[in-house]
């Protein structure tokens, strides 16, 4: 479901950024532009690794996942939570024609 959301977000985005005001050349002509897409694609990479886990274990039933398990959850969900603190520092340069 995220992911379908997640990606109706980008071609949306595209979409208007192709069809309305500036036009797609301005926009990929943007490092800000540019740094927010990348952003959100490795953010999108970074959860594929927790989702994939949190679908095993509910697989497993009632038994609870080794502490070691957690922690490298738990890692990937930071790396992800750091990169997605880039997104609206991209936004705000944006906003002010960076």
């Amino acid at each position: 479901m995220y992911g379908g959301a997640a990606l109706a977000l980008l071609v949306i985005g595209f979409w208007r950024a192709a069809a309305f005001e500036k036009g797609m050349e301005y926009y990929l002509s943007s490092p800000a532009f540019l740094l927010k897409i990348g952003a959100f694609l490795v953010v999108a990479g970074l959860s594929l690794p927790p989702t994939l886990t949190f679908r095993a274990w509910g697989r497993r039933g009632n038994t609870l996942p080794a502490p070691v398990e957690i922690a490298t959850v738990r890692r990937w969900l930071w790396a992800e939570a750091v990169v997605l603190a880039l997104l609206p520092v991209a936004a705000a340069a944006m906003a002010r024609g960076y």
